[in-house]
């Protein structure tokens, strides 16, 4: 987990000082996994991988915070609860941007209703982990086809 967060960290703008940063690009075709989940963490990336992502690991709402959002960004996969927050706060984030990221948040109890809070604050969809055969890999093309997702998005920098 520790080698994910430090190259997450080498790929994000560190605030300096009067709020500004240093510019950190980040290109199109990467998604953003949100988890603190060690076992998540671990085998998400080769799942985005194989939908022609690139995964970039966050362990905490508080690192996804000091990161600046821009262009560049094509989704965001988020557990649901996070050790400092949940995929709601994730929301605050993305909502709070320019440019539209889809989020799709994944749960290992994940019922009825925890999938209607999700989409009812915005989520794209939400998944219980882990994840059928294909089942994130045919989430993630309906939404680069509905979105055109491959070519748009969000980056980190200024």
């Amino acid at each position: 987990m520790k080698e994910r967060e430090q190259v997450a960290a080498e790929l994000f703008a560190k605030p300096m000082r009067g709020g500004t940063s240093a510019r950190k690009t980040i290109s199109s075709g990467r998604a953003i996994i949100l988890s603190g989940d060690e076992t998540a963490s671990a085998s998400l990336p080769e799942l985005v991988q194989q939908s022609g992502l690139q995964p970039i690991c966050i362990g905490s709402m508080a690192r996804l915070r000091s990161c600046q959002l821009n262009s560049g960004i094509s989704l965001m996969l988020c557990e649901e609860r996070l050790p400092d927050g949940t995929f709601r706060d994730a929301l605050d984030v993305l909502h709070g941007m320019a440019e539209r990221i889809p989020l799709v948040v994944f749960s290992r109890i994940a019922e009825w209703e925890t999938y209607l809070e999700a989409v009812r604050w915005g989520a794209y969809d939400c998944l219980r982990y882990p994840f059928r055969s294909g089942e994130l890999q045919r989430v993630i093309e309906r939404m680069l086809e509905s979105n055109d997702l491959s070519t748009g998005g969000a980056d980190l920098g200024n």
